[in-house]
């Protein structure tokens, strides 16, 4: 049997100015999570007309920035919203998607959909044990990946241990990204440096890059790749430029810390 789709409408200019808050603060929480450009503008746009009295709804969003726009009985409302930082989250993305859907299929209105996406926003990612853990188990295997040897297993689980309990330490402070990533590439391969010193290490380049390749915006690169290849040009090219610098900033950080330790 098919669903019946209920038919969601705007009665006031109040009800219309929450739709306009709610759709930026929910596009602001997709790109904030890392979600791609072309997801964002297809979400808005969905949820605004699915609204019969709403009309001429346009979304533009880049990566770093979203402004929406839409008529309410004869009145355009227009919003914009600046992304300073982002991170992968596909849990929250898809919790989004889930809450847009609802939003279209006409079973959540505006007031239980900003309770959702507060709820959404609030939801935690893995506890920081658990990502200690999860490190420290993949870390063997990445250094196996990159050309370490079963002698370098005890040394790859207690270097990224190190890391991702540096990388937790230091979020903290809200530092900028691409000091963020330079300071934890440099911290990681100090680290590796000493513990050779400690106990034998027959591959430490390896161990060296298993660490350093988590830092990498692997992400960043696919979804930027993806809005080249939708048209999203500028959006692509943002998205490039960002994660070519994130790169820089691991390589500069690793080649600091071999520098000066000859």
């Amino acid at each position: 049997m098919k669903k019946k789709i209920l038919c969601n409408c705007v009665s006031s200019e109040i009800e219309a100015k929450k739709l306009l808050n709610f759709s930026i603060k929910f596009s602001y929480e997709l790109l904030s999570s890392g979600a791609e450009v072309y997801r964002v503008e297809d979400s808005i746009n969905r949820i605004c007309r699915s609204f019969r009295n709403i009309k001429a709804v346009n979304v533009f969003a880049i990566d770093n920035m979203v402004i929406i726009t839409f008529v309410y009985d004869g009145t355009n409302y227009t919003s914009m919203r600046r992304v300073d930082e982002s991170d992968a989250d596909l849990t929250k993305i898809t919790l989004l998607n889930e809450l847009s859907r609802n939003i279209v299929d006409g079973n959540c209105n505006i007031d239980k959909a900003f309770k959702k996406l507060k709820d959404i926003k609030n939801t935690k990612s893995y506890k920081n044990y658990i990502k200690i853990i999860l490190l420290t188990i993949s870390a063997p295997f990445l250094c196996f990946i990159f050309g370490g040897t079963i002698k370098d297993f005890f040394a790859a689980a207690v270097t990224l241990t190190f890391e991702i309990i540096f990388m937790l330490y230091i979020e903290r402070f809200s530092l900028p990204s691409l000091l963020n990533v330079s300071l934890c590439s440099s911290a990681v391969t100090l680290f590796t440096v000493i513990l050779s010193k400690i106990i034998y290490i027959e591959k430490i380049p390896s161990i060296i890059v298993a660490g350093i390749i988590i830092l990498f915006p692997g992400m960043k690169i696919t979804n930027a790749m993806r809005d080249v290849l939708s048209g999203d040009i500028l959006s692509g090219i943002i998205g490039i430029t960002k994660a070519t610098l994130s790169a820089l900033s691991i390589a500069v950080g690793v080649v600091i810390i071999l520098k000066f330790l000859g």
